[in-house]
């Protein structure tokens, strides 16, 4: 077998034809990476990787590898050197073998000046370096399985024709059928699992950096079934017993393999490492999910990157579980109907030789399940201060999530409950609408009144007790000893809350209205309640540089008012820097009058969610607060007081407020120190409050006067979720992908640089090659190339 391992080496590289097909393919490559401007070109996607090269290629080997088998038997059949190779002391099995290991072999041969193209890629990385080498060599080793397999193929098709242009043929259509003709045929039947069989998943497996013993399992039984068909081929004992049973081996060992699930993760941030949690969700998917993701169509090459993670993910998604029926849809031709089913379009600015120009896209998905249809967001604007890069690599970061999420909603039934706290003077129904429309969709909503715990406070604290989580949103009035006991016990017994305080009283209506108003302490008798649980909500109000906008009139055009929006530094804008899955990748949220939190030292567990910018400073109460200080010029130094604490997690066993205390009513069984549960106190009553437009409530998070738009939706409805989670989902938010992207400045300084470079270094290298190896057939045999 090494004999004829080395005659097919010496028959290709002796040929100037062999040279030729490596110089056409390397080629081929250079215009489509980097030269040609289409959606492969490297300079063209932004990012640092050669994902394009690998899928092109992978099309290329169709036409490439048909190309250097068709001889193999084909020739020798028509000149009859096969009779004489049969004399020879070697088997069928390997002369076979011979002839598979050296095409494989020329291949290597092939993609090694490729590698030219890793070297560009790592000098025009940003930083220099960053680029993803785990799916570099998944996709190295996908190509080299690839071309075993159809090689497989080719050397099949040459032993059953002595025309070598049939076997090319013919070759070619078998391994277009094989790669992508069988996933094609697929879409028409979507109820079987006929995609499996195709090349060209597999193959798209391995490229993203995953090595799947099922993937490498079908690419040997696929080059191993070729192979057994080209040993009956060119047998002169026609075995069919043997060929039946190989048959039969490659389907069982097929079968039985796809129950494997062992798998390596290479890529460095294991983007594609799917979360126990989602995968508990996904598993229990027991009828078909439709998924339609509106990503097709004309858009620009850099945002096809979303496109390309949106699909990868996917596919780990439907391999574990095959309910899941993924469709990518382009929305062009039925626009307007998504629009209406609350599918905004999302406007991009672009880049392009120096030019800019905008473009709409509808980054949006849609699940479907048991007759439950659910909206997903694709793009997420975490900042409105970060780039374009920025904001794609956050939405990369939030897919998982987001799918696996929007899945959950729609697969579970509704098991948890929520109980919003009336009797204290809290926000009216209306102001919490937007919060309570969307929670209503997951957990069941009740209102309770406190002050019923004086009349009847053993069917109180049990009615209480009954519900998972309490929100009590911005109460204005006193909490009397009998209602905060009743809160204390609902902690300690495992209930969760929210707490959204306003510990001030001061009020944008008559600040309007008067132009100034006087901020007071609101006393809500709670200082000495989370005082035993390590928190003190402060009698001031945090000013901070960082600050969202105000509109004001500023004067009148005929009969029209003019408004102009300030900088208005009592109500800060928070751009969450934790890592916590409450708060990763959110929009900075808006606080107005809020006050600062401390910590206090015992054994619960604090993790800060929000806080105020360095430049920030604590104001005294009582104070004036007049609105035309928004045209004054702050002086920075003056803003020196630091990160203030405005939003905080308590985890732990609780310790009784009322420990060693007087109890202020009787109940059963009253607990000092609690099961482990969590709580979140937010120093601003208008976290959670949405605006009101001509008497229908706004989205929450939604400015009417500035018409921007802020997280503090998102972060409220994660902090639910956070609390009331048991499957760990909402951690899934802090997963870490970072986008490999390629330096902008030295492409459009050097780019025909890169372009020759990528040229000539891998021709040079055939040539170097070349000529090293006619200067040794010259040597040994004296012999010049063919």
């Amino acid at each position: 077998m090494l004999a004829l391992f080395k005659k097919e080496l010496r028959l290709f590289f002796g040929s100037f034809v062999g040279y030729l097909i490596i110089t056409g393919f390397l080629t081929l490559n250079w215009l489509w990476l980097w030269a040609l401007k289409t959606d492969s070109n490297i300079f063209n996607s932004g990012f640092a990787d050669l994902s394009q090269f690998f899928y092109s290629t992978a099309w290329l080997f169709i036409l490439v590898v048909p190309a250097l088998t068709m001889k193999a038997f084909s020739d020798e059949f028509q000149t009859g050197t096969i009779e004489i190779l049969k004399t020879k002391p070697i088997s069928d099995w390997e002369l076979i073998l011979g002839k598979f290991f050296a095409t494989v072999f020329i291949i290597i041969i092939m993609l090694l000046p490729t590698l030219f193209y890793v070297y560009s890629l790592y000098n025009l990385a940003t930083p220099v370096g960053n680029i993803e080498f785990g799916s570099l060599i998944g996709s190295y080793i996908g190509l080299l399985f690839l071309a075993a397999a159809f090689t497989s193929i080719g050397l099949w098709v040459s032993s059953l024709s002595k025309s070598i242009l049939i076997a090319l043929l013919v070759a070619i259509c078998f391994s277009f059928l094989l790669f992508s003709g069988i996933q094609e045929f697929a879409a028409l039947l979507p109820s079987y699992n006929i995609e499996s069989l195709a090349l060209l998943t597999h193959f798209t497996s391995i490229t993203r950096g995953v090595i799947d013993v099922r993937d490498i399992i079908f690419f040997v039984l696929v080059s191993f079934l070729f192979l057994n068909l080209t040993y009956f081929s060119i047998s002169t004992k026609k075995n069919k017993n043997r060929l039946f049973y190989s048959i039969l081996i490659v389907s069982i060992v097929n079968v039985a393999s796809s129950t494997l699930l062992y798998r390596i993760d290479l890529t460095e941030d294991k983007k594609y490492t799917i979360s126990n949690a989602s995968i508990d969700i996904i598993e229990k998917i027991d009828e078909t999910a439709v998924l339609k993701i509106y990503l097709e169509g004309d858009f620009p090459p850099e945002f096809k990157r979303l496109q390309i993670e949106a699909k990868q993910l996917l596919e780990e998604l439907k391999a574990i579980n095959k309910n899941l029926k993924v469709f990518f849809v382009d929305p062009k031709d039925n626009l307007p109907e998504l629009i209406k089913k609350g599918l905004a379009p999302s406007r991009l600015t672009i880049e392009e030789n120096g030019v800019i120009s905008e473009s709409i896209i509808l980054p949006w998905a849609t699940v479907t399940y048991k007759n439950k249809t659910k909206n997903i967001s694709l793009l997420k604007n975490s900042n409105m201060k970060e780039s374009q890069e920025k904001q794609l690599e956050n939405s990369i970061q939030n897919l998982e999530y987001a799918f696996v999420s929007a899945l959950k909603k729609v697969s579970s039934k509704k098991e948890k409950s929520i109980v919003i706290l009336t009797g204290n003077g809290e926000l009216e129904d209306i102001y919490l609408y937007s919060l309570l429309e969307n929670l209503s969709t997951n957990y069941h909503l009740a209102k309770f009144t406190l002050d019923s715990i004086k009349t009847s406070p053993k069917k109180s604290i049990e009615y209480l007790n009954s519900y998972n989580l309490a929100i009590i949103a911005k109460p204005t009035q006193a909490f009397s000893e009998e209602e905060k006991y009743a809160l204390d016990q609902y902690t300690l017994n495992g209930g969760k809350s929210i707490w959204m305080l306003d510990n001030i009283h001061a009020e944008m209506d008559s600040l309007r209205s008067n132009g100034k108003t006087l901020a007071y302490t609101r006393d809500l008798n709670l200082d000495d309640f989370f005082f035993r649980y390590g928190a003190r909500v402060n009698q001031n109000l945090i000013k901070d540089l960082y600050a969202s906008k105000i509109a004001l009139a500023t004067g009148n055009t005929g009969n029209k008012t003019n408004y102009e929006n300030f900088l208005w530094f009592y109500a800060p804008l928070v751009t969450p820097i934790s890592n916590h899955p409450i708060v990763h990748n959110i929009s900075p949220v808006k606080f107005s009058f809020v006050s600062s939190i401390d910590t206090l030292q015992n054994n619960i567990k604090k993790t800060v969610l929000l806080q105020s910018s360095v430049l920030s400073k604590e104001i005294q109460i009582p104070a004036i607060i007049e609105l035309n200080t928004v045209i004054e010029n702050p002086d920075p130094k003056t803003y020196r007081n630091g990160n203030k604490i405005l939003g905080l997690l308590l985890e732990g066993s609780f310790t009784s407020a009322y420990k060693d205390r007087i109890k202020p009513i009787k109940i059963e069984n009253p607990k000092e120190i609690g099961i482990p549960s969590k709580m979140i106190i937010i120093s601003d009553g208008d976290i959670g409050k949405n605006q009101v437009h001509k008497g229908k409530p706004l989205d929450l998070g939604h400015d009417k006067w500035t018409q921007e738009y802020f997280g503090n939706k998102e972060f409220l409805l994660n902090s639910i979720e956070y609390l009331l989670d048991d499957t760990g989902l909402i951690s899934i938010r802090s997963k870490k992908i970072s986008l490999k992207t390629l330096d902008k400045n030295k492409i459009s300084q050097d780019k025909t640089y890169w372009q020759i470079l990528n040229l000539l270094l891998p021709l040079l290298f055939v040539f170097v090659v070349g000529g090293i190896y006619l200067y040794y057939r010259k040597k040994i045999y004296g012999k010049p190339l063919l």
